[in-house]
C-alpha cells in the first residue's frame, strides 16, 4: 500500500447568507481550506483526481459542528453525505452514502429529528477507479429541499482526506 495524500480542510456552508439554496454541495476551495501535508494533484479545488488505474482506499474523516437550532425535519430530509464520481462538471453516480446522526426529540408519532449538533462521519471505501475518475465529497440537504436542515454547519482542522493506492 502507498500512501498518495494526506489533505487536511476546514470550513463552513453559511446557508443563512445564501440566496439560492441549492440540494448538494461540494466540499470545495469555495467554502473550505485545503491544507496538503502529503503528495500534491490528487485533490485539486475539493475534488479528488485518480491518476492511474487501480484499487484504492479512501478514507475520510469529517468533523462537523451546526448551530444550535430548534429547526426541525423528517427523516427522510435528513442531510447527508455521499462520494460520487465528478464528471464534466456535474455531480454525478453515488458510490458511497451516510447519513448525519440524527435523535428524535419529540413524540414518535410526529417523527420530527434534529441532527447531533456535533460530531465526527468516518468514510472509508476501497475500489478500483480509472485514471481521470474525479471523485466528489458531496454535503446533501435532503429529499425535499424547501423542508431540508438549512442550518449553517462547520468543519474543523481535523478533518482530513487520506487516498492510498493498494495495487
Amino acid at each position: 500500500m502507498m500512501v498518495l495524500i494526506i489533505h487536511y480542510y476546514q470550513g463552513y456552508f453559511n446557508f443563512e447568507n445564501l440566496t439560492n439554496i441549492e440540494k448538494q454541495y461540494i466540499i470545495s476551495n469555495l467554502y473550505f481550506n485545503f491544507t496538503n501535508i502529503f503528495n500534491s494533484g490528487y485533490v485539486d479545488n475539493g475534488i479528488i483526481n485518480i491518476l492511474e488505474d487501480g484499487l484504492y482506499n479512501i478514507s475520510i474523516i469529517i468533523n462537523y459542528k451546526y448551530n444550535a437550532s430548534v429547526k426541525s425535519f423528517k427523516l427522510i430530509n435528513s442531510p447527508f453525505y455521499t462520494l460520487n464520481y465528478y464528471v464534466n462538471d456535474i455531480i454525478s453516480d453515488e458510490i458511497y452514502k451516510i447519513n448525519i446522526p440524527v435523535i428524535n426529540y419529540n413524540k414518535p408519532t410526529l417523527k420530527l429529528y434534529v441532527p447531533i449538533s456535533n460530531g465526527t462521519i468516518n468514510i472509508n471505501v476501497i475500489q478500483n477507479f480509472n485514471k481521470d475518475d474525479k471523485i466528489a465529497l458531496v454535503y446533501n440537504l435532503g429529499e425535499d429541499i424547501n423542508n431540508s436542515y438549512q442550518v449553517n454547519v462547520y468543519y474543523n482542522e481535523n478533518s482530513y482526506i487520506n487516498i492510498n493506492k493498494i495495487d
